[in-house]
């Protein structure tokens, strides 16, 4: 994450494109589960580019909305 956040710059305003997202499942869990390190790392990532634009991508389908947090 460190050297991404190197090479991207503190301004970075372009785009972040999470392919196959469904690895960064239970961001927000429910119950006993618990965040990936990949959900995770993803909002960090976020958070500290916060100019980019982001788009989460996956060719699985969801049940309910709460499933793709």
């Amino acid at each position: 994450l460190k050297q991404l956040l190197q090479w991207c710059g503190e301004d970075f305003d372009g785009p972040i494109v999470f392919d196959e997202c469904h690895r960064a499942k239970n961001l927000c869990p429910v119950g006993s589960s618990k965040p990936t390190k990949t959900g995770l790392t993803g909002l960090e990532l976020q958070n500290k580019l916060p100019k980019s634009r982001v788009v989460y991508a996956y060719a699985t389908g969801a049940s309910e909305p709460r499933n793709m947090a």
